[in-house]
């Protein structure tokens, strides 16, 4: 399955440009120059902040059109738990970014999960329990990917995990013909 290693990859990818991009003297603090004494390092020092400033927005504009091409092509997956899982995960990374389209992203990711809740339920019911060993254990237990929606977009917008979380308890209300769970 390609799109594991594609997620990680992203990941990754985020964590190094983050990582280079960090000042490399971490104990030259309010931007003085190391050498108080040589006036003709401190351009320098300043030029050389302004290009890792420059590099950094840079980074984080391509790691961010990354992830929203990677979101885009997200929907697009006929597989609803992962699809589910991208566009949480996505959401979640772009959050400090862009909260509104995070927010569009965390929404398209609760239909999804909802689908793919859907389906690992028809799946367990229509597996029996005794043949529920090696790849066919994922269907055998339910797979729960709306808490796992949930539980991300609550961490980033409390308001939204709220409203997740009303809307998960009409359905398994309905679910259970109107008793309260």
């Amino acid at each position: 399955m390609p799109l594991r290693p594609l997620l990680i990859s992203v990941i990754i990818l985020t964590a190094c440009l983050t990582a280079t991009a960090q000042p490399k003297d971490a104990n030259n603090s309010f931007g003085k120059p190391a050498n108080a004494n040589s006036p003709e390092k401190a351009p320098t020092k300043t030029a050389r902040e302004l290009e890792a400033e420059r590099l950094l927005k840079e980074r984080r504009a391509n790691v961010q059109a990354l992830l929203i091409n990677l979101a885009a092509d997200a929907r697009n997956f006929n597989d609803a738990i992962t699809r589910a899982r991208t566009l949480a995960r996505v959401a979640s990374l772009l959050w400090a970014a862009d909260h509104e389209r995070a927010r569009s992203l965390f929404r398209l990711a609760w239909e999804a999960a909802e689908v793919g809740d859907k389906d690992s339920l028809e799946k367990a019911k229509a597996t029996p329990r005794a043949t529920t060993s090696g790849p066919d254990l994922a269907y055998g237990v339910s797979v729960q990917l709306r808490r796992e929606v949930m539980r991300l977009a609550a961490m980033r917008d409390r308001a939204l995990g709220e409203e997740f979380l009303n809307d998960y308890k009409e359905q398994m209300q309905r679910a259970n013909n109107g008793a309260l769970i």
